[in-house]
């Protein structure tokens, strides 16, 4: 019995982790491009090898 709720326990927390993550991302970058933010990071200017 104890297996089977430590099973569900990592079944519950592994959706918690990684899964909500880059939808969080998307949903920070669709209000930003609504709100017609400028885009966040820099350009990066190439010099040669």
């Amino acid at each position: 019995m104890r297996d089977i709720f430590e099973f569900f326990c990592a079944a519950i927390i592994e959706n918690f982790d990684y899964r909500q993550l880059p939808s969080f991302w998307r949903f920070l970058g669709n209000i930003g491009f609504l709100r017609r933010d400028k885009i966040r990071g820099e350009v990066i200017n190439r010099r040669g090898f």
